[in-house]
């Protein structure tokens, strides 16, 4: 495999600007599913799904022009209990809702289930600065302990926000609305801006202004003014005003402020005066979290500083210190959400200009190491076809071309360190929206572009002749249902025959392109057809239909498709979404092109028995769109795949070389068939079968768990059913943190293997599924053979050696430990037998066999196996406690055999690049505990990017990972017989792209490019953190700005 490192696909991430948990505590959660919402300045909403730890970033609602998020805030609707004549009610959970804001004068509701706004409500004065939602009802209890419930008392949560100027108004959500309340109170000052707000309880809002006050306003009635809190002048040589950049109120009814002079203030909740100053930050403070309890907080600011502090004592004796502060970001932190929970998980998320959310346990710290989460996303924002890589931001599309190697000229002196590639196209988009999705067609000559509001098609073509031509586009005529609607997702069939949209409605369809008959123009059919979906609903055991508060009357959120996929033959559609229900389509029928380009009939004239006085006498018609003799059915097969334990991250047929008659167009593609008088619209219903079609669906989930089904029988592959258990997957891929994001096909017939890489944002995985993982003890029936006579040989090549007397005396040592009686061909024909376990046969353990000839290289491999192994496991044992964040920090003895330190890990070769070994102790020390210590002595696991490393290297752009043979120059490879590899080297993967060895475009010789018989080559885009421009931050007086 041939491997291009590309650097230079511009990825400007946007800054965080504001965090947000669905639910704050355990006892608030109840059951109910965790989400996590991260608001960006370009006005992008992110949902991640905690999963105790695995972090998978499930959608992003995407925003538009001059848009911001500055502000999130959920809600939980009450819960309702209907009386079903049962000795218990039946309980409605209440619905869950996110609201938003961000430099306008309107706070925003979103769809959860479409991503788009659902309404909007104007605070009535000015742009809404700051807003905080009311805390959640719950019943009171009388001195006997009884609830006191009264029935007439609102019991769902309103939002509070304040103003620029001052206002501090109360929006209402009740009965699914979101409408001004009331107005609670104005600032007495003109400039006193209201920054930040937290609720106390669900009758007082205590607000940070900008005048250094803090004021707790009653909502009740007319709102009244309770307190007002003076934080004094600012230092000499500063602003006289502090500005209260956020305020947070704990358990007990204390109040913490943060302000611009880097101060935490703590405050008495029931005299609202000063309990404590503590000087946490040397600029401004901007962002507060606490625990459950009340006992700790966390506060982050300008100066890069997380900052924890813990209460001692209780009641009146009750002090704060300052526990410890760490540096974990890069730039400004701007915003915190914490969740505490005393079963499950327990952490602070913070994030800021640096755009990387990073998890900090809460409850453990200084026990568990912090953790960033990539900054790459899930979805990667790039798509290629042939030697061309498209990718996107915002409203920006730029096409590159990447050239092939050429060779070197050993007679020159200079290294040819020229880039192979070029810019073929760029384009800006009209409108305010974002880009959705992009996709370009396997043939390089369409591409699709979608927003939330329209869909664009676009025909690529060369200007002239040549690898540096610039590409000329061509905008196509789209039909207006299909334009103006939207989507969320596009995508070409393989054959590039067919254009799957997804609406945010969640509504599959599918277009049919063809070519124009004038000018052989790619057209669009007007006629498009809608997949319906079956309802996948799941029943509780009393037999009531599923529900929480993300799924229910209102909508179903897992119901949302996360994945598409073509087979290789684009004759099988397979579409996944977030609750785990995969649904297949096939396409039934030949190609015919003498065919009418778009047929509509009913149910009726489809069936070929139909006869002239057969009546209907149902009114529903069911109507199905024949394209060129083919349309789209449901997948008859009696049996459903089933759903997934979490929802696919990863989700491809395999790729096999087109070799099906239906990928070539027919002149009749349907013989024998005529229409007659009693079915004019005759064609055939001939579906894809496992002889023409590779139905193999291969799937990586949230969890990392990896499948294989068969479409047509909707069944797992022998392979799935061997390697199915967890416990098989390699130690290296289990260890990684870091969730999948995609996959890529090497697949050669002639050779043997079939390969899937799998890659995630710092790592690269390949699975031969021709083979069984190495953790099952046994190989497949396919490559048995293969392997036997390979082991063959090198037993013959090393007998040879050993009569040869090259290694005289390791031969001598080996027989005298079997046999001393024996020849030294008899250890041979024995390793033989024993070395290679056979399918059937599952209670022989597989030896390790190495192909190295030197004894002291293989002693020393040995030993590093030895030492991975012991890494793995207290690698696994450090993370057997998980708070949500990072591994456990492990102490004493257990630190240094685990092998913490960076340093004892990793080795450079003399050009100062990392070597890495078959073994990849690096992946588990940079996945699990990398220890980057800054300047404050504080350890916690990063992203392990190298400052120092180039931006172009003309050999790390160009790296050969070849099949044949390991070449000694630190390139990571494969060899031929493993069933599992890993490459841990990379840094923050973009995406990559699989591309092809021509495209029709090169003019230059053919000698002058480097012969490769390699069967894959890709394009590797990696994004390094230190490439981010991520403007001017401040510097401390300790430390220098590098």
């Amino acid at each position: 495999m041939d491997v291009h490192r590309a650097r230079f696909v511009p990825y400007p991430p946007s800054p965080i600007t504001s965090l947000a948990f669905s639910h704050s505590t355990g006892a608030s959660l109840r059951g109910q599913p965790l989400r996590l919402a991260i608001g960006r300045n370009n006005g992008d909403i992110e949902l991640w799904d905690p999963k105790n730890g695995a972090w998978v970033h499930e959608r992003t609602f995407h925003g538009g022009r001059e848009r911001s998020v500055q502000g999130l805030v959920w809600i939980s609707e009450p819960d309702e209990y209907e009386d079903r004549g049962e000795s218990t009610k039946y309980r409605r959970v209440g619905r869950a809702r996110l609201f938003s804001i961000g430099y306008s004068a309107s706070v925003t509701e979103w769809d959860l289930c479409t991503g788009l706004p659902r309404q909007q409500a104007s605070g009535g004065q000015g742009e809404v600065w700051c807003m905080a939602a009311q805390p959640r009802w719950r019943a009171k209890k009388d001195k006997d302990g009884k609830l006191i419930i009264d029935e007439k008392e609102y019991k769902g949560q309103d939002i509070a926000v304040g103003c620029a100027d001052g206002t501090i108004a109360l929006l209402s959500t009740a009965d699914d609305g979101l409408v001004l309340k009331r107005t609670i109170a104005r600032a007495s000052k003109k400039n006193a801006r209201a920054l930040s707000m937290r609720f106390r309880d669900r009758d007082t809002v205590v607000v940070g202004f900008s005048d250094s006050t803090i004021r707790v306003y009653d909502i009740r009635g007319n709102g009244t003014l309770i307190r007002t809190m003076a934080l004094g002048g600012g230092e000499k040589g500063k602003p006289k005003e502090k500005l209260v950049w956020a305020v947070e109120c704990l358990k007990n009814g204390d109040v913490v402020s943060a302000d611009s002079s880097g101060e935490v203030v703590f405050w008495d909740g029931k005299t609202y005066g000063q309990l404590q100053r503590l000087r946490g930050h040397e600029a401004d403070a901007l962002c507060l979290a606490a625990s459950e309890d009340g006992t700790r907080v966390f506060s982050g600011g300008m100066d890069r500083r997380t900052c924890v502090y813990n209460c001692v004592g209780a009641g009146q004796k009750r002090r704060w210190m300052k526990l410890k502060h760490v540096r974990m970001h890069k730039h400004d932190v701007k915003a915190m959400a914490s969740f505490d929970s005393q079963k499950k998980m327990s952490l602070v998320v913070s994030g800021g200009l640096d755009t990387q959310p990073v998890i900090t346990p809460l409850r453990e710290f200084g026990k568990e190491y912090h953790r960033a989460l990539p900054v790459t996303p899930q979805h990667p924002p790039i798509v290629g076809a042939k030697r061309l890589l498209v990718s996107w931001w915002e409203n920006k599309v730029t096409i590159w071309r990447i050239g092939r190697r050429r060779q070197e000229n050993p007679d020159s002196e200079y290294l040819d360190i020229q880039p192979n590639y070029h810019t073929v196209a760029q384009m800006t988009l009209k409108g305010e929206e974002n880009i959705a999705s992009v996709s370009i067609s396997p043939s390089g000559d369409l591409l699709a572009v979608s927003t939330s509001a329209e869909i664009k098609l676009f025909h690529l073509t060369p200007q002239v002749a040549g690898a540096t031509s610039a590409l000329k586009i061509q905008k196509l005529d789209v039909p207006s249902t299909m334009a103006k609607s939207g989507a969320r997702l596009v995508q070409f069939s393989q054959d590039s025959k067919w254009l799957l949209f997804l609406r945010h409605d969640n509504t599959l369809h599918l277009a049919r392109l063809t070519s124009s008959s004038e000018d052989s123009t790619p057209v669009i059919l007007k006629t498009t057809v809608e997949l319906d979906r079956p309802l996948h609903q799941r029943l509780t055991k009393e037999g009531y239909p599923y529900q929480n508060c993300l799924n229910g009357d209102w909508g179903n959120y897992d119901a949302t498709i996360s994945r598409v996929a073509f087979s290789s033959d684009s004759r099988i559609l397979a579409v996944t979404d977030l609750g785990g229900n995969i649904d297949t389509f096939l396409l039934e029928g030949n190609e015919d092109l003498a065919a009418p380009d778009v047929d509509v009939v009913t149910a009726t004239s489809t069936s070929s028995h139909a006869g002239a006085a057969d009546d209907s006498d149902d009114d529903e018609e069911d109507t199905t769109t024949i394209y060129y003799g083919q349309h789209w059915v449901p997948n008859p097969s009696p049996q459903t795949l089933p759903r997934l334990p979490s929802h696919a991250l990863v989700f491809s047929f395999r790729s096999t070389p087109s070799s099906s008659p239906h990928h070539q167009a027919l002149i009749n593609g349907n013989p024998g068939i005529h229409p007659t008088r009693h079915n004019p619209h005759a064609h055939s219903n001939a579906p894809p079968t496992s002889a023409t079609t590779d139905a193999h669906l291969f799937i990586v989930t949230a969890l990392h768990q990896i499948l294989e089904y068969d479409v047509l029988t909707s069944r797992l592959t022998d392979w799935s059913r061997r390697n199915n258990d967890a416990s098989n997957l390699p130690e290296e891929f289990k260890l990684q943190r870091e969730r999948a994001v995609g996959c890529f096909w090497d697949v050669d017939a002639a050779k043997g293997y079939k390969r899937v890489w799998v890659y995630g944002a710092s790592w690269i995985a390949m699975f031969d599924l021709g083979q069984d993982l190495p953790g099952n003890g046994r190989v497949g029936e396919q490559t048995h053979a293969r392997l036997v006579e390979q082991q063959k040989q090198s037993d013959e090549q090393q007998l040879q050696l050993q009569i040869n007397g090259t290694i005289a005396s390791s031969a001598s040592s080996s027989s005298s430990d079997d046999n001393d009686n024996e020849p030294n061909s008899q250890p041979v024909k024995r390793s033989l037998e024993s070395r290679i376990t056979l399918p059937q046969s599952t209670s022989t353990r597989k030896r390790k066999f190495s192909s190295s000839l030197d004894p002291a290289l293989a002693a020393s491999e040995a030993l590093s196996t030895k030492h991975a192994l012991s890494l793995t496991k207290n690698l696994t044992a450090a993370r057997s406690v998980l708070s949500g964040a990072g591994s456990k920090i492990l102490k004493g003895a257990e630190k240094d055999s685990a092998g913490i330190r960076e340093a004892k890990l990793r080795k450079y070769d003399k050009k100062g690049r990392e070597i890495v070994s078959d073994l990849s102790a690096n992946a588990i020390a940079r996945d699990t505990i990398q220890a980057s210590e800054d300047e404050d002595g504080v350890e916690g696991e990063g992203a392990g990017e190298d400052d120092n490393d180039m931006d172009i290297d003309p050999e790390e752009m160009q790296v050969s990972v070849h099949v044949e043979a390991s070449k000694q120059d630190g390139n990571a490879s494969v060899n031929e017989n493993k069933a599992f590899h890993m490459i841990t080297r990379y840094r923050p993967i973009l995406g990559v792209i699989p591309l092809t060895k021509q495209d029709g475009w090169e003019e230059t010789a053919a000698h002058e490019y480097e012969a490769s018989d390699v069967s894959l080559e890709v394009a590797v885009v990696e994004r390094p953190g230190w490439e981010l421009d991520l403007g001017e931050r401040f510097v401390g007086k300790n430390e220098k700005d590098l």
